[in-house]
């Protein structure tokens, strides 16, 4: 198995550094990283993902692994629809949480309307949409409705997704393995340290 990382432009935010976009993806693509694009840059409130900004976005992440965090706004389906189609664009697949589909993270799958139309905006554009969080009941049951729903697992996640069950059983798990994928975050910390891996 091989794992490709990504680093998560969120740890250029709020650091003093010389670095412009396009620098920091040329900067992680020579240490062998990929990049997670975040909808925002910090302190502002734009979105990354409008279309304005799709010719800036594939320059300077051509030939780089990437990943997308999702708009947690309450992004509109139109909203939507731009951010999946710049996935398409990027060859990036696009993490997300219950709440950014509308899906309140309750103890049942309730009100997955919006959630059904955005997943099918997907899969028209063969873009994989991956859920990162959430209590492990819900994540099942909308693991079961929607077939095209990946799973973003790391060790956070999966301690999130088991809270209050006093242990770790990752057989709990087991049923989405086909439709996960691993998800480790590099803070710069961890890149400084690490970066002759």
């Amino acid at each position: 198995m091989q794992i490709k990382y990504v680093v998560s432009t969120m740890v250029f935010w709020g650091r003093e550094h010389p670095l412009s976009f396009e620098q920091e993806c040329q900067f992680l693509k020579s240490l062998g990283f990929g990049i997670e694009l975040w909808p925002n840059i910090n302190g502002q409130h734009e979105c990354r993902y409008k279309r304005s900004n799709w010719p800036r976005l594939a320059a300077a992440t051509e030939d780089i692994l990437v990943a997308m965090r999702a708009r947690d706004d309450d992004p509109t389906l139109e909203q939507w629809n731009e951010q999946i189609e710049c996935a398409k664009l990027l060859n990036a697949h696009i993490v997300t949480n219950l709440q950014s589909l509308g899906i309140p993270d309750a103890h049942e799958l309730n009100g997955c309307g919006y959630a059904e139309e955005v997943i099918k905006l997907a899969e028209q554009n063969d873009v994989k949409l991956c859920l990162e969080t959430g209590r492990l009941p819900i994540l099942k049951q909308a693991g079961e409705r929607f077939d095209s729903l990946w799973f973003c697992l790391c060790r956070y996640n999966i301690i999130n997704m088991l809270h209050g069950s006093g242990r770790i059983n990752l057989a709990m798990a087991e049923p989405w393995t086909p439709r996960s994928f691993g998800c480790t975050r590099v803070t710069k910390d961890a890149a400084i340290k690490r970066r002759n891996w």
